[in-house]
């Protein structure tokens, strides 16, 4: 039977998550329709910068999944809340042979119920482009679609 252990963590650990991001990164890659490019450009630490600027006035919490047997981290989810007590869950990720678990569930509960200790003002994810099989999943916690926001390709302007 399938062995977990749950792990918080802060930004101090935010490397630990880097190979799994790397993960994250190429699903994305591979689901895109339109950003592949983008994507592609992408690096962990530029993405670490960004995630301890949104927390630098505010607060972060990682949670680590880590498989008790093998002791390998199998999973993570960051979650920040801004200088204007905006939360958002930034990244979330589950290796796929852990996945139908629960974990995902697990993660998702431990962030919002983080958030709502520190009285948000309101909670947010973004959904990348070509990932949209994950509204169902998101549903369950009461995240829904609200607007969509559109960018341009600068590798496809005319």
């Amino acid at each position: 039977m399938l062995e977990v252990e749950y792990i918080e963590a802060n930004h101090k650990d935010l490397n630990i998550i880097g190979p799994l991001w790397q993960k994250q990164l190429e699903h994305h890659m591979t689901h895109s329709k339109h950003f592949k490019k983008q994507l592609g450009s992408a690096t962990f630490e530029g993405r670490a910068i960004e995630l301890l600027g949104k927390s630098e006035h505010g607060d972060m919490l990682i949670d680590l999944v880590k498989d008790v047997s093998t002791k390998n981290i199998v999973g993570y989810c960051v979650s920040t809340i801004d200088m204007n007590r905006q939360g958002e869950i930034d990244s979330i990720y589950v290796e796929p042979e852990y996945r139908r678990d629960g974990i995902g569930k697990s993660l998702m509960e431990r962030a919002i119920s983080w958030m709502n200790s520190k009285s948000v003002t309101r909670k947010m994810l973004v959904v990348a482009d070509g990932n949209e099989e994950v509204f169902d999943f998101y549903k369950q916690f009461s995240f829904y679609p609200k607007t969509t926001i559109l960018v341009q390709n600068e590798n496809e302007r005319g």
